[in-house]
């Protein structure tokens, strides 16, 4: 009856541990019947009669979901769970609540069940600034799809759509890199920014700086075939370009690196492809001295034997085994394919 009488004046049966009732403990009575639930030594009936007038056995999970209906009325009101510190949902502190959970978690102490279910209510272990960090990936996938990548220069500025700006998304991407570093990027935004080939493990301004040169050269010659001794400013391409290849072969190159080299045209066969390219020199070199393409079946260029390997170049090209790019090449010199034999 003490227990009726606490439901009825307060509208539930969560009675706190030290609660006195008509100078009974009534808490402490309440804390009993629910440890021989617990140990399996409650009759039946006594069971269903405190169920029956509301008693709930365990407090905090009662207390949790409550909670998280009202982040799921939240989310769906609000279209997001980017709940602020000091909101309130229905006179409940929700943004308290919520922030409890993260610290939870970030110590490994919150349950898996209620982690796994946070998370598809689209929780983001980045805290109060879950919102602000959403913006800025908004703005990483905006430079992407207009870049091509994700190497974004540290100072760069990117303003958004929906009016929302950043004076430094670099710094912010490097940000989320050392955190990654560190271990301490949540896993579900490492996957997200993966998803946009974020790359983790190298010195994107510097190798973008790099590649924009070669971009440069390619655009200028027609092909990536570097020079020993070509120079862009103070960057050695060359030297830059063969290590490239040099960790290909190793298997140390990135492949979203990897494949915005060959993108623009790169062969991975250094040694080959150098001496593609000379034949190619001298092959223009013939042309500008003769006036012509129709190289002797024998005539050698310096210590090429150039006859033999315009030759070479043919018959690949018709048993459609010659490089697409070393065709467009020699098709921008207008050859004609008029091989002497």
């Amino acid at each position: 009856s003490l227990l009726l009488n606490y439901r009825e004046r307060e509208g539930h049966c969560n009675v706190p541990q030290s609660h006195t009732e008509c100078y009974k403990n009534l808490g402490a009575w309440l804390n009993t019947q629910r440890k021989r639930k617990k140990a399996g030594i409650m009759k039946p009936n006594t069971q269903k009669r405190l169920e029956n007038v509301g008693v709930v056995w365990d407090p905090l999970i009662e207390n949790w979901e409550s909670h998280y209906q009202l982040l799921i009325q939240f989310r769906q009101r609000e279209g997001h769970s980017n709940v602020s510190q000091r909101h309130k949902e229905d006179g409940v502190n929700l943004g308290k609540w919520l922030s409890m959970q993260r610290r939870k978690n970030k110590l490994g102490k919150l349950d898996l069940n209620f982690e796994k279910r946070l998370i598809e209510a689209g929780i983001m272990w980045e805290g109060i600034h879950s919102k602000q960090w959403e913006d800025n990936f908004q703005l990483l996938v905006q430079f992407r799809q207009r870049e091509g990548h994700c190497n974004v220069p540290r100072y760069h500025k990117e303003e958004g759509e929906r009016g929302y700006c950043n004076e430094n998304l670099g710094a912010w991407l490097e940000n989320q890199k050392q955190r990654k570093k560190k271990g301490s990027l949540d896993p579900i935004l490492v996957k997200r920014l993966e998803e946009e080939d974020v790359v983790w493990n190298f010195m994107s301004e510097q190798w973008e700086k790099k590649f924009r040169y070669l971009l440069k050269f390619r655009y200028q010659e027609g092909h990536c075939n570097v020079p020993f001794s070509h120079m862009e400013g103070t960057i050695n391409l060359k030297n830059w370009l063969d290590s490239q290849i040099r960790q290909k072969k190793k298997g140390r190159l990135h492949p979203i690196l990897e494949r915005r080299l060959q993108n623009i045209g790169v062969v991975w066969d250094g040694v080959q492809q150098e001496k593609w390219s000379i034949n190619y020199q001298h092959l223009i070199q013939f042309h500008q001295r003769e006036g012509h393409w129709n190289v002797p079946r024998k005539h050698k260029e310096g210590d090429c034997n150039l006859g033999e390997w315009l030759t070479t170049q043919k018959r690949q090209w018709k048993r459609g085994k010659l490089d697409p790019i070393r065709i467009k090449q020699l098709k921008e010199l207008k050859i004609g394919w008029k091989i002497a034999v």
